[in-house]
């Protein structure tokens, strides 16, 4: 058994749960048949089933790992394979936590900025000269949305302490 999907799947499943059981909470629309609570509720149970599976597969990927003797230097190569995914979890964390306090532009420019330097294989945050183009694109993916939704939508976007 794989303990660390065993333990990922039992906490998506506890969340899961937890979701499922908070969309009771919302109000509900005379106007709509679905309501506010339907996407939150099909999202939980995908994240359910999801979990059910992870935690299947963690069984399985023991039985199978006996079954072919996987050596050390691969369960090592998968270890640090986990490095970027969880970066990329801690950065959009941060994002989701930043957005308000410090604003869309901002946050939106360092999240943009940070998720593309982590998927590139060539780079990494240390090399200066590969982030000059990534932050180009950066702010002109955040200019287009920023005009999009303020100037074209007439959305309010989030205004924090910097912009």
């Amino acid at each position: 058994m794989r303990r660390e999907d065993f333990i990922a799947g039992i906490i998506f499943m506890i969340i899961s749960i937890t979701f499922f059981v908070t969309t009771f909470t919302f109000p509900k629309t005379p106007v709509q048949s679905t309501g506010p609570a339907f996407w939150p509720r099909l999202l939980s149970i995908m994240l359910f089933i999801l979990s059910v599976s992870l935690i299947i597969n963690s069984f399985k990927s023991k039985i199978l790992s006996a079954i072919a003797n996987i050596d050390l230097e691969e369960t090592k190569k998968r270890r640090k394979a986990l490095i970027r995914p969880i970066t990329g979890i801690v950065i959009s964390m941060l994002y989701v936590f930043l957005f308000k306090k410090v604003g869309f532009a901002v946050t939106t420019l360092l999240y943009f900025s940070s998720i593309s330097m982590l998927v590139r294989k060539d780079s990494s945050f240390k090399d200066i000269k590969a982030m000059i183009p990534v932050l180009i694109q950066s702010a002109i993916l955040v200019g287009i949305v920023y005009s999009v939704f303020r100037v074209f939508l007439k959305v309010n976007l989030p205004h924090g302490l910097l912009f």
